[in-house]
């Protein structure tokens, strides 16, 4: 049979014809690769009706027209004489040919069937066995690598109590129901060789994110999966397994480090495959990997660097936003809806400082994170929710939108951070334009192994193409991430700071930019670099206690903004409305009013200072949200940024807009309940609301 017959159907022929076939190719054939050949021969022979369309040729050749290599597990040293060597051994040649072999032979090729060495605690040493009797590493301190646990494991080696040991409050199942049926002991109706309730019933949560086989996860999908995940490890530790906790398994966890500590895609996968020796060993999982990177990484931007942004413009609030509520998770996503979370750390940060944290009037909000978001206090809540009487204002964003609005690239922060790897120099707009084609492969043989053959190089360290080879665990950068976090945790149990005043503070927030020192511009930028790219760095804001870092920092962000927040109409409206707070914040748009609204109740929080203090940062807010320049003691601010200066009839109404909205903040604020109501704009506003409800409430009924 030649090439004249490649559309033809499969036709019966010896065993010998068919390695015929398949030594003129010339490849390198192991034992492991006659065996499924062989398989893969008889399964063919004894099924010809089902892939009539592929002959031998045309099977094989699409197979084994590659180099022969071995992957060799990154994190394996040598000398490290007391961990067992797990050799990858999947090349190109064999990733494609276990693509191709029939789910039928499967199991009993690549496993083992019934004695597969995934689920037999006796194929491996006590190093690669975390829990006992299973096939499993600790990845990181919070998040274990395993294999599938059965039924039989779960009840003679009593891996319930094992988990309630280790703190494992979480499970993660990445299995389809049904899969891998040949492997191990039987299933159990749940399609699993576990019953999931036997968990549940321990208090241990259970989640299932099936990926199936050769099938595709969305970005969107994975992100959701990476956050369970983030979440999980906030109430204590987490398992995840697929069939042998390899593949998949992997995927999930060095997304997850990307995710989590901010680090690139190359650096998550060689610490997962030091700490997993052969996890993550395919090009089609490494590159799911580092398109994960390519989609979270921009959204995480804080400060628009020239580094990070190239010669496009800075983003806006809008497009902020949705970045970050797409990559906040739980309560963090529901309070920081419309609050940026870097003004929130900054500014309770200052508040901190100065002992004026504590919200000590009768309406006792609390400003935190939680599962009711404080801004559900805001007069913006009470006019949103008036407003929604009357038409619904949307607030959710879909994937497509946010990313759509991409308002930076990402290519050149790829650069600046040292990656060489191809994927990683891409322009991330390519992958903003077709964001309904971008999906992870998450294919997962019975080694849990992928397949994506459109790369050549042979082993992980070529694969990810970064001139790194042979790297230590102390080099990695998701090691010294971790490293780092724990010691900023540490630093945070014993922090001790001297308070400072309200008056000291404002000082700092309204001191001239320019006349800062070498020192403190130079951890600035050092700032906004790390806020772009490391986790730790929003803990080290958290503990900042230099003023003029944490105020340049601010006003930088708020200035930074591709459109002010109080632009030309938002400041057409406060000039004829200025004598009407409330109107005047019902006209700005809703992301803009409840900021605008947090940075007032920041400067009411600032206390006790003078009238003319207090006057001095209003100013210097009114600066920073028009990005225009004021007079303020002597001088425009600010000083540096080429503003154009406001106008004074604007600046005298903007100013009577804010001191009577913080009258209002203030009115708010100190009602007492036993009180008698009070009589304002507010209460009429507030009643119109509640007569609303209830006339809705009465049509209902």
């Amino acid at each position: 049979m030649g090439p004249s017959n490649l559309g033809g159907l499969w036709r019966e022929e010896s065993l010998c014809e068919y390695f015929a076939h398949v030594r003129a190719l010339k490849p390198v054939l192991t034992e492991e690769a006659k065996k499924i050949l062989s398989a893969t021969y008889l399964y063919h022979r004894s099924n010809p009706c089902k892939r009539p369309e592929r002959t031998t040729v045309r099977l094989l050749d699409s197979l084994i027209r590659m180099d022969i290599s071995s992957l060799i597990p990154a994190g394996l040293q040598g000398g490290q004489t007391n961990v067992c060597e797990i050799q990858a051994g999947y090349n190109k040649f064999s990733e494609n040919l276990r693509r191709f072999t029939p789910q039928a032979i499967q199991c009993a090729i690549f496993c083992g069937g019934s004695k597969c060495k995934y689920e037999n605690s006796k194929a491996w040493p006590p190093v690669h066995m975390a829990i006992q009797n299973i096939f499993s590493h600790w990845v990181t301190d919070d998040v274990l690598a395993m294999a599938r646990p059965s039924t039989a494991q779960i009840i003679k080696k009593d891996i319930i109590a094992q988990f309630q040991g280790w703190s494992i409050k979480t499970i993660i199942n990445l299995q389809t129901s049904g899969e891998h049926a040949s492997c191990g002991g039987p299933l159990e109706e749940s399609g699993f060789t576990y019953d999931p309730n036997i968990f549940m019933k321990n208090g241990i949560y259970y989640y299932n994110f099936a990926l199936k086989d050769y099938g595709d996860a969305t970005m969107g999908k994975l992100l959701d999966m990476v956050k369970v995940v983030a979440f999980a490890v906030q109430e204590g530790r987490v398992a995840i397994h697929c069939h042998a906790g390899l593949g998949r398994t992997g995927v999930l966890i060095a997304c997850y480090l990307i995710y989590s500590l901010r680090v690139r895609a190359n650096d998550a996968i060689r610490f997962v495959r030091m700490k997993r020796p052969s996890a993550i060993q395919t090009r089609g999982q490494i590159l799911c990997i580092q398109e994960f990177e390519h989609f979270v990484l921009p959204q995480m931007i804080v400060f628009p660097l020239h580094s990070t942004t190239g010669d496009r413009k800075p983003y806006s609030l809008q497009s902020y936003l949705r970045k970050q509520h797409n990559v906040l998770h739980g309560y963090e996503q529901r309070t920081f809806k419309h609050i940026p979370k870097i003004v929130f750390i900054i500014c309770e940060r200052i508040l901190q400082l100065c002992d004026c944290q504590e919200d000590n009037s009768p309406s006792e909000i609390i400003y935190g994170v939680s599962n009711v978001p404080f801004t559900q206090r805001f007069i913006c809540h009470v006019l949103e929710k008036f407003r929604d009487g009357k038409g619904n204002i949307r607030h959710s964003y879909s994937w497509a939108e946010s990313l759509a609005d991409s308002s930076y690239e990402y290519s050149t922060s790829t650069k600046a951070c040292g990656s060489s790897s191809q994927g990683s120099s891409r322009d991330i707009s390519d992958d903003i334009g077709r964001l309904s084609d971008v999906f992870c492969m998450s294919p997962d043989t019975p080694s849990c192994d992928s397949t994506f053959p459109g790369l050549d190089d042979s082993c992980v360290d070529d694969v990810l193409g970064d001139g790194i080879h042979d790297q230590d665990l102390l080099d990695n950068d998701c090691y010294k991430e971790i490293q780092s976090h724990m010691d900023l945790r540490s630093v945070a149990r014993n922090e001790a700071y001297e308070t400072v005043t309200a008056e000291e503070a404002i000082k700092a927030l309204i001191k001239d930019s320019t006349s800062l020192s070498e020192t403190i511009k130079k951890r600035l930028q050092e700032y906004q670099s790390d806020l772009n790219h490391r986790c730790t760095a929003w803990q080290r804001l958290e503990l900042e206690t230099n003023l003029e870092i944490l105020s340049a920092l601010l006003f930088e962000w708020l200035e930074s903004l591709k459109h002010p927040l109080l632009d030309v109409d938002s400041l057409s409206y406060i000039v004829v409305w200025s004598s009407k707070p409330q109107r005047c914040l019902g006209k700005l748009s809703v992301c803009t009013r409840y900021i605008f609204e947090y940075l007032l109740r920041f400067v009411t929080r600032l206390r006790p200072v003078t009238a003319e203090s207090q006057s001095l940062i209003t100013k210097r807010l009114m600066a920073a949200l028009t990005q225009q320049t004021i007079w303020i003691k002597n001088s425009f601010y600010p000083p540096n940024k080429h503003f154009q200066k406001l106008r004074k009839g604007t600046a005298g109404k903007l100013n009577e807009f804010f001191i009577r909205l913080m009258n209002l903040i203030e009115e708010v604020n100190t009602q007492e309940v036993d009180k008698p109501p009070w009589v304002s704009k507010w209460e009429l506003l507030s009643s119109h609301l509640r007569d609303m409800e209830c006339q809705k409430n009465n049509e209902q009924e």
